[in-house]
């Protein structure tokens, strides 16, 4: 299926589905209950309390809760989200013994990889790393989305601010890219952004 995505055009937590085959039966995602099955590998540095979880989809989320961040992939055969993908075509590994977690996702062409990490950053704080690579012959899309769920259940995400490359999430989560994403969707009133990516809504330098 080149776009996994329900009818309602929502994209649910693998941790949800995985238990709901009718996940569209909520009207909301404020409607999701609690996780029941917490499967997340901690991310961290050295002598300090794991600062991040990434579920074996490679969904992200801070380590006391909260808001989490999805990655999904645009081929040639249309969109294709690792939370939704059929099983077999998602595999994750520790990236040869290193602190480092890795998420393949099959499409048409080949590969996409997803890799998160966290680093000490100049000042000492802890910094998430994320990377996206491309290992196919066949230039591919990439799509970040702040989600209204993490590693516990439903969260809020009263706003979302895209400043050139830095996001800014409830006024103070920030996400920094490496560069200007040009293109960006965003949905309120209980309608997921997914419905306008596949509608094509970010592809003409679109920011709501």
């Amino acid at each position: 299926m080149a776009i996994p995505a329900p009818t309602a055009g929502r994209v649910w937590p693998r941790w949800f589905v995985a238990a709901h085959p009718d996940p569209d039966a909520l009207a909301s995602p404020a409607l999701l209950p609690a996780n029941s099955d917490p499967r997340w590998t901690s991310l961290g540095t050295r002598d300090r309390a794991p600062t991040a979880v990434v579920d074996g989809r490679g969904l992200l989320a801070g380590s006391t809760g909260g808001w989490s961040l999805d990655w999904w992939v645009g081929a040639e055969d249309g969109w294709h989200v690792p939370a939704l993908a059929p099983a077999g075509r998602v595999h994750q590994q520790l990236r040869e013994g290193t602190p480092v977690v890795e998420t393949s996702l099959r499409i048409p062409s080949g590969l996409a990889w997803q890799r998160v990490a966290v680093v000490a950053g100049p000042d000492g704080a802890e910094v998430l790393v994320m990377e996206i690579e491309n290992a196919s012959p066949v230039a591919v899309a990439a799509a970040l989305s702040v989600r209204p769920y993490g590693v516990d259940g439903p969260a809020a995400v009263h706003r979302i601010a895209l400043d050139g490359t830095t996001v800014t999430v409830n006024d103070r989560d920030r996400l920094w890219l490496p560069r200007d994403p040009g293109d960006a969707v965003g949905c309120a009133g209980g309608i997921d952004s997914a419905t306008e990516l596949w509608a094509g809504a970010g592809t003409e330098g679109t920011r709501r």
